[in-house]
């Protein structure tokens, strides 16, 4: 507890010093497209130095490419042309970043506060704990402002990746050892159906391999991922209780199932994450790492608005867990333990208003929003942005506190989900309570099993 208060300390008070620093500018020049294409780049810090780069580029991302401002993936390049590993911002040392364009969200930070609020709180993986302390399961960034062909191009965050750096999975080396999978779409990637499989292939059941790469080893292996799948399918209780520990980092796991309900992260319960092996010739266990954080506090991935008391989504993984005793009472007291801190409205807030106050204090959200505002149907309002995204907060953890306090009440075990005409309410002691009786603060249960969001609060 004293670790991870500390941690949230350290982040909150980095935080706060970017409100007092010059936001960092990135020059990117080239003519790019779909497909990689040379062009040079030039960063400059807070403080004022410049470096300057010849890179490769292209636009990223299945959604981001639809918006007139472009998400980029960029390469560093030596004089020769090959990669060229540097660290950017005080980052790790990499040839390949993300310049995050995140033009679909109002606030220009969702993606980026809920990578520092993962990085902060999320167990350590059995990698971290075990093998590789360097180990990370999430990205770190900064935010600059990005001019393109010398034109203002918009707040940018340049990003890290998740890959096998990242993890520290281990290389190939005369067969798979470390492998890393990366969920691009819903066909099945949150474990509820699986098919045969062919190593041969880069893709399979909407995950693609991200490591070993397909095409530069000819192989990959989807046999652990595949028997994860199965296993979380197909075992009988027994079996379940007896090897899940085995097969998934469940520390982990856990804590990621509880951030997507936080954060209501409805693009993320299968798509959009990436599950790993350290060493599949030394341990089983699948681990989960979080992806493309967009959709989340309240506005869905084309930026509509999602109401705070909405749950939905589900991954057969959790439905398996959810059905061992003590489980879900288990996952309850680890989020009321987060509650006091790192999970408390204070600190939620704190993470959008500091970074809010860093775009205005260096007058940064008045360019982007001259530049972007309206264009492709996006209007930007960032102090209108800021109050929704606060009063959301307040609205999201009462719900959340009502799901998982069903879980530690009287009323023992109940299944929680949004329910929009109630027949009966009953109070904990199972009590029947009309509508209009309902009291600030309280949970309720829909005949005695169910947890009604819609009017509690």
């Amino acid at each position: 507890m004293e670790a991870r208060r500390t941690g949230l300390l350290a982040t909150l008070a980095m935080l706060a010093a970017c409100a007092m620093a010059q936001m960092p500018v990135v020059r990117l020049n080239g003519d790019f497209g779909d497909e990689y294409s040379q062009g040079t780049m030039s960063l400059t810090d807070a403080g004022g130095a410049t470096a300057s780069y010849n890179v490769e580029a292209k636009w990223r991302g299945h959604t981001a490419k639809q918006y007139d401002k472009k998400a980029f993936a960029v390469k560093l390049l030596d004089g020769n042309g090959d990669d060229l590993d540097a660290s950017l911002l005080g980052m790790r040392e990499d040839n390949s970043w993300i310049l995050d364009a995140m033009a679909a969200d109002k606030a220009r930070m969702r993606n980026r506060v809920s990578f520092d609020l993962w990085n902060d709180f999320s167990s350590p993986t059995y990698i971290k704990s075990e093998y590789e302390p360097e180990s990370a399961n999430g990205t770190h960034g900064h935010f600059v402002e990005l001019y393109l062909n010398g034109s203002y191009h918009g707040i940018y965050c340049l990003t890290e990746k998740i890959d096998r750096k990242q993890l520290k999975l281990k290389k190939y080396k005369d067969g798979v050892r470390g492998l890393l999978y990366k969920a691009d779409s819903w066909d099945g990637t949150n474990f509820y159906s699986y098919t045969d499989f062919d190593n041969s292939m880069p893709t399979w059941m909407g995950w693609e391999s991200q490591y070993p790469e397909v095409e530069d080893e000819g192989t990959t292996d989807w046999e652990p991922l595949h028997d994860a799948v199965k296993f979380a399918l197909e075992a009988t209780d027994a079996e379940f209780a007896g090897r899940a520990a085995l097969l998934y980092d469940l520390p982990v796991w856990t804590d990621y199932f509880i951030f997507i309900r936080l954060l209501l992260a409805i693009d993320n319960h299968g798509k959009n994450t990436f599950a790993y092996l350290y060493d599949k010739t030394a341990d089983s266990r699948l681990g989960i790492a979080p992806w493309d954080l967009d959709a989340t506090w309240g506005r869905n991935y084309d930026g509509s608005t999602l109401a705070p008391d909405i749950f939905n989504g589900s991954h057969r993984l959790l439905d398996r867990l959810a059905g061992q005793e003590g489980y879900m009472e288990s996952m309850a007291e680890r989020y009321f333990e987060l509650r006091k801190d790192v999970f408390s409205a204070d600190s939620l807030k704190a993470r959008f208003r500091n970074y809010f106050d860093y775009f205005e204090e260096n007058g940064a959200s008045q360019r982007e929003e001259e530049r972007w505002g309206g264009v492709n149907g996006v209007e930007l309002d960032f102090a209108a942005e800021r109050a929704y995204i606060e009063n959301w907060i307040d609205g999201r953890l009462a719900a959340v506190d009502g799901y998982f306090g069903a879980y530690t009440t009287p009323v023992g075990k109940v299944e929680a989900e949004q329910q929009s005409a109630p027949s009966r309410i009953y109070d904990l002691q199972g009590r029947p309570v009309g509508e209009n009786d309902l009291k600030d603060g309280e949970v309720y249960i829909m005949d005695g099993k169910k947890v009604l969001h819609k009017c509690v609060w």
